[in-house]
């Protein structure tokens, strides 16, 4: 198989071509399982292989509960299966499937009780036919283009790929039909109409150019306030490579129309016809480590598509370049300028100009700190003047080692907003520091990290003063494993009626496996004292067990490895194999190669703490996030490789949807269409939400060496973070404690 060209307006989907290899299931790791052939086969073409977890736990409030961390106040216990399968009739033909489900009796877990079935696909796919094809059933990603469709739906989808004898290159028609739900219960089939689309996709490759043609038809039904929605939407889109002199240049281009209704509230039904529109340079020299894009975007405030995720009535010019230094330092700049309501009398403008340094840098002959470095200025203003605001920001992150073993980490923040509309100012500084040492007790061998907080905020009505002190654990000894993190946070304002408040936090997490059975134990306690007010004091208790099993004939293991190919997902024609990609990673290759393949993409000056080494630096330049680069390892081999990305506005629930969607559109445009896992919806607790695993959001692209996975992790410190990872299993999508946990 390979990937289709194409970045920001251009489906990607892997073309079904005769000699095209698929990937081996997830059950073929290290792992080991129960092999469940031995009690009986009545199904011995069939490679299977899954998980069972039972989980049950108990939690309570003592006090103010209006302010009890957790969802509920029960005993609660629920058993959720994982379960894969593949029936392969050649390299070329085979038919895999997956299934989620859980039989429920907690609050939290789902809205549903007793047998829920979540997510189930069955995929066919056969590339050694006369016109190749790929038909799935049930869960799929449809994704067509940013501005038709991009739903994790419930229906079914049909590739086909024909050679057209009056056409060069490669073609690929896309026929899907869904619905948005969350489960197969009865109430998802009664409302199955209520969010649905139907459409349509041709994709065309030939050389350096690809194209797209799509058009969607999706029906909302009303919901409170907002009308039915009734809309069909049609999409162009191109991307052309070329080469000019040093230059290697990618245009990229998107036209779409809506026509249909659109939802204004109590204002009913709207009969719209509106566009988006994308246009797109972007570039690096040959000659020299300069890399840079323009991109011009604006949509119609009419253009509302059910599917899409597109912003209406904006307008957006983006202004990008990056260099990187012989010694490490990359150095990024950003010139941005976002008009919304630019269709209305009273528009608003956003400018921003922002510089980001990271990297390496180097205080001595024999001392080098890790940096990233990002400051940036935005001026909002309308056209009547009523918001008006200069805001200034800088974020400081170092890292290095420091003495007797120890990884220090600093952590530097100012913003200064200057609300001329408002007449008032506000600063805020913060200082975040710990350290990392190892440490062996009780035969455990890992480590801990204490650190201290400090910030200060004035202005504005809201004067406060924080402190706050935290201490953290993560050991492993054989097949144990312990997670341990203690948090004090000490908070005194000013112009609120809550004066001062002090608040404890410890989250602990154990685990055991010995062969096919994990065993485990969570512990979660909260205690919090405002003045003047009343006490909160909560606690959840869970334990849990997994069970992994698989089913595998020695014909279906050889069969399997001789149909690996040696890359499932290539760089697409285009893509700068410079740019680190985490997919070269492989996980168990030798740790030292893996730091020469981050030098050789100009990534250098990684902080080594136990187990893992740390890099300052963006993994992906397009995304303005504090990010890190991670190597987990065993000593002297690679685990697993990751990607963070911080999320600085954490109590903005479309902020963070907006980033995560950001940084899954770019992957799209890199690996092709995922496997995808959602439950639940942003909400305005949405960190409540993922530290209780109501809101899970994960996308997959597997590979013959691993599986490439991004979500929104849940931490034993309840920081909530974007991770891509890069390793060979990962747990079910329902356990979602997968983060980076010695990474902070």
């Amino acid at each position: 198989m390979r990937e289709g060209a194409g970045r920001m307006g251009v489906r990607l989907r892997p073309l079904v071509v005769a000699g095209a290899a698929a990937v081996a299931l997830e059950g073929a790791s290290a792992q080991e399982a129960l092999e469940i052939g031995q009690y009986g086969d009545p199904l011995p073409e069939w490679r299977i292989d899954g998980t069972n977890t039972f989980r049950a736990e108990q939690s309570g409030v003592a006090g103010d509960a209006s302010a009890n961390p957790n969802p509920d106040n029960a005993f609660d216990f629920f058993d959720e299966v994982h379960l894969n399968l593949e029936r392969r009739y050649s390299p070329w033909n085979f038919l895999r499937g997956s299934f989620d489900g859980v039989v429920n009796s907690s609050e939290f877990r789902s809205a549903n009780r007793g047998i829920v079935p979540e997510r189930a696909n069955l995929t066919w796919t056969k590339g050694d036919g006369s016109v190749p094809l790929r038909a799935e059933a049930g869960d799929f990603f449809g994704f067509y283009s940013f501005r038709t469709l991009q739903r994790a739906l419930k229906g079914g989808q049909l590739e086909l790929q024909p050679q057209v004898g009056w056409l060069d290159g490669t073609h690929s028609l896309q026929f899907s039909s869904g619905s948005n739900q969350q489960t197969y219960v009865g109430s998802a089939f009664e409302n199955w109409f209520d969010d649905y689309f139907n459409g349509a996709s041709w994709l065309t490759e030939n050389g350096g150019s690809t194209y797209s043609f799509s058009l969607v038809h999706g029906f909302r039904q009303a919901d409170g306030a907002t009308p039915d929605r009734n809309q069909v939407t049609g999409s162009f889109a191109g991307v052309h490579d070329r080469r000019v002199g040093s230059q290697i240049l990618s245009f990229e281009g998107e036209m779409a129309l809506l026509n249909g209704d659109i939802g204004n509230g109590g204002a009913g039904q709207t009969d719209a016809l509106d566009y988006s529109v994308l246009a797109q340079v972007s570039g690096r020299s040959e000659s020299s480590p300069l890399t840079y894009s323009f991109r011009f975007d604006q949509t119609g405030a009419e253009f509302q598509p059910n599917g899409g995720v597109v912003s209406s009535d904006r307008r957006t010019f983006d202004l990008r370049a990056g260099y990187r230094l012989e010694n490490g330092l990359a150095l990024r700049g950003r010139l941005q300028q976002f008009t919304d309501a630019f269709t209305r009398a009273n528009s608003t403008d956003t400018q921003v100009a922002g510089v980001t340094v990271s990297g390496p840098l180097r205080l001595s002959d024999s001392r080098t700190v890790s940096m990233t470095w990002d400051s940036f200025l935005q001026d909002v203003e309308n056209d009547n003047s009523t918001t008006e605001s200069l805001t200034a920001s800088s974020r400081l992150g170092l890292s290095a080692p420091i003495a007797s073993g120890w990884t220090g980490r600093a952590n530097l923040f100012y913003q200064h907003v200057d609300d001329q509309a408002a007449n008032t100012l506000a600063t805020t500084r913060e200082v975040a520091l710990n350290a990392t040492h190892g440490l062996e007790l009780g035969g455990f061998r890992g480590s801990v990290t204490p650190g201290l907080l400090w910030r200060l905020i004035k202005g504005a009505g809201n004067d406060e003063a924080d402190f706050g002190a935290t201490l953290a654990a993560n050991m492993f000894r054989g097949n144990h494993s312990l997670n341990a993190n203690y948090r004090f946070l000490f908070q005194d304002q000013a112009g609120n009626n809550v004066l001062e408040s002090a608040a404890h936090t410890l989250s602990a997490n154990y685990a055991y496996r010995t062969g096919p059975h994990s065993f485990g134990t969570s512990v979660d306690l909260f205690h919090r004292q405002p003045e003047p007010g009343g006490f909160t004091s909560a606690y959840r208790v869970g334990v849990f067990y997994t069970l992994a099993f698989q089913k595998a004939t020695a014909e279906d293991r050889q069969a399997a490895q001789a149909a690996v190919s040696p890359s499932l997902i290539p760089i697409a024609e285009g893509e700068f194999p410079a740019e680190l990609d985490l997919i070269d990673l492989t996980p168990s290759m030798s740790l030292a190669e893996a730091r020469g393949r981050l030098q050789a993409a100009g990534i250098s000056g990684g902080v080594e703490q136990p187990g893992a080494v740390v890099y300052q630096a963006a993994y992906l330049p397009q995304v303005a996030n504090p990010q890190r680069i991670a190597l987990l390892h065993d000593g002297a081999r690679l685990v697993k490789s990751a990607a963070i990305f911080d999320l600085v506005a954490t109590g903005d629930p479309v902020g963070v949807q907006q980033v995560f969607q950001d940084i899954q559109r770019i992957l799209i445009q890199r690996y092709g269409t995922p496997e995808v896992f959602e439950r639940g919806e942003f909400g305005a607790d949405f960190v409540q939400q993922i530290n209780s695993n109501e809101l899970i959001r994960i996308s997959e692209w597997r590979t013959p060496e691993g599986t490439l996975r991004l979500g929104l992790p849940r931490r034993t410190d309840g920081t909530v973070r974007i991770e891509l990872q890069y390793a060979g299993r990962f747990p079910p999508p329902g356990q979602t404690r997968w983060s980076v946990e010695q990474v902070f």
